[in-house]
């Protein structure tokens, strides 16, 4: 409550802006984070779950190569869909 009471008072657009522990973080930039660590960890399981079924040992570094590829790959790209798209609506 006591967050809701200070972005009102503190932010005209209220909708742009959020609070994550503490720090005013843009929606832009937590959806980039969200893609980011969900695309890139789950295709980094998938491709330890396929290295163990073909019998291979467990590599961190493949682990974290295929998390942070994949993961900023995908968090980019959904970053810059979301931000034509709405930039597109704006237009209209």
């Amino acid at each position: 409550m006591y967050y809701e009471v200070y972005l009102k008072s503190h932010f005209t657009d209220f909708d742009d802006y959020f609070i994550f522990s503490g720090l005013e973080m843009k929606k832009n930039i937590l959806i980039f984070m969200e893609y980011f660590i969900t695309t890139g960890g789950l295709f980094a399981l998938l491709m330890v779950l396929f290295d163990y079924f073909q019998g291979d040992s467990f590599h961190w570094n493949k682990f974290i190569f295929h998390f942070v590829s994949f993961g900023l790959f995908m968090g980019l790209y959904c970053y810059y869909q979301i931000k034509s798209k709405k930039n597109s609506e704006n237009k209209n």
